[in-house]
């Protein structure tokens, strides 16, 4: 299945969000075992390069800012460093 984006994103929670809808809306029967969806980016250009389409009401998205600082942290310190709390294991060492 390929189609064009509506906009351009830099975005990976964009990109994530767009292959769930996707994936939703294959109408897969809940018993259907899957071993590995892949989700492929393609048509890549640097991100001041693309063209932004403003419409009244929208708001700035600010995972663009969070992914930047996490980029940032993970140049610095590793990347092991940050990762999204739904991978952190809820147990936690005595300290």
């Amino acid at each position: 299945m390929s189609s064009r984006p509506r906009w351009a994103t830099d975005v990976a929670q964009q990109i994530y969000a767009t292959a769930c809808e996707l994936y939703a809306a294959a109408g897969l029967d809940a018993s259907a075992r899957l071993r590995l969806v892949g989700v492929r980016a393609t048509g890549l250009i640097p991100a001041s390069a693309a063209a932004q389409q403003l419409a009244f009401g929208d708001r700035p998205v600010s995972w663009r800012e969070a992914e930047r600082a996490v980029d940032r942290i993970a140049g610095r310190f590793g990347t092991d460093t940050v990762r999204p709390a739904i991978l952190v294991d809820g147990e936690r060492p005595d300290r």
